[in-house]
């Protein structure tokens, strides 16, 4: 698993992260977005400040916004839960396959290195591959390297040092096995229900800020758009405190969605 840094990406960096467990993003679905974040920025500053020009510089950075911070995170988020929801996959068929005592530990990875999607299909099936002619010390070091790739995810990292020591010794604790499993499947629901419950809130800002400024509207037409726009849009005062304003929810929004696409509930530092 990848490590992410919030920094500036390129189109093609963001199609890396949605290819992993995913596709690409669509030319139709990149002008949607860039449309929508346009037309908001630009209707909602345009009822401050009552200047189209000012309006398409919020317009634009609305745009910017979208393709420099929210894109990248999206797509960073799709990522982590369609990795978790794989690696909760691959420990559930693996506990199952391992019982059976006819399959070798090497054949049940590399049946199931088949079937799991994405990154960690790939990771799986170049493991199994190292595997197969790899001296104890060797197959250690190789899930070893994928136990730091996967550092943030306890119960995973416990799972894989159980695989260890089946390679390594041949012992299988399947009451282990079965023990790290639930725990794997019990984090992945609370995943799910954290995501769910967030929907909420987030409806609740966009319901608030669609109200704030469609008070505004109201207000400019209460006092008549002609005394709106003179004694406050295109006034100094009226600009330092839309621009202020701006810059509030702004502010308010950036921690809200940073929050908003952290679904980690489970996690370790190292």
């Amino acid at each position: 698993m990848a490590t992410f840094k919030r920094r500036t990406w390129t189109l093609e960096e963001i199609n890396v992260w949605r290819e992993k467990y995913g596709h690409k993003i669509q030319a139709r679905e990149l002008l949607a977005r860039f449309v929508i974040a346009f037309l908001a920025l630009y209707i909602m500053s345009y009822i401050l400040y009552r200047y189209w020009w000012m309006s398409a510089i919020y317009g634009l950075m609305g745009v910017l916004g979208t393709y420099l911070w929210v894109l990248p995170a999206e797509a960073h988020r799709v990522y982590e839960m369609q990795s978790y929801r794989e690696r909760d996959r691959f420990t559930n068929t693996f506990t199952q396959m391992i019982k059976n005592p006819a399959r070798s530990f090497v054949s049940c990875l590399n049946e199931i290195a088949s079937i799991t999607l994405g990154e960690l299909g790939g990771q799986l099936t170049t493991l199994t591959g190292r595997l197969r002619s790899a001296s104890e010390k060797e197959g250690i070091t190789a899930i070893e390297s994928l136990k730091r790739q996967y550092k943030k995810d306890i119960s995973f990292v416990h799972y894989l040092e159980q695989i260890a020591t089946i390679f390594a010794f041949g012992r299988i604790n399947t009451n282990v096995l079965d023990q790290i499993t639930r725990q794997h499947n019990e984090v992945l629901i609370e995943r799910e229900t954290f995501i769910e419950d967030k929907k909420g809130p987030k409806s609740e800002l966009l319901i608030m800020l669609f109200m704030t400024f469609f008070a505004f509207f109201v207000l400019s037409h209460v006092f008549t758009l002609e005394n709106w726009i003179n004694l406050y849009s295109h006034q100094p005062t009226g600009w330092f405190c839309n621009t202020l304003y701006f810059v509030y929810i702004g502010i308010i929004y950036r921690i809200f969605f940073k929050n908003y696409v952290d679904d980690e509930v489970e996690e370790i530092n190292y």
